[in-house]
């Protein structure tokens, strides 16, 4: 994982960055910094997107 790397996720329908502006509508959000946990910035590892393309491209998304 590339922990240095800059992800934008602001506009990207991510709730813990779109929604800051009415959860703080008195606060500067461009410089609010939220510290959430479950919610990482962070790309996922080629191999974990590769999985998950694999197993999608099956096409039945039932209970297994």
């Amino acid at each position: 994982m590339d922990f240095d790397r800059y992800n934008e996720r602001r506009g990207t329908n991510c709730c813990k960055w779109d929604i800051l502006g009415k959860k703080y509508p008195d606060m500067d959000v461009e410089n609010l910094v939220p510290m959430w946990i479950a919610d990482t910035d962070f790309l996922c590892p080629p191999e974990v997107v590769d999985a998950v393309l694999e197993r999608a491209k099956q096409g039945i998304y039932g209970y297994n």
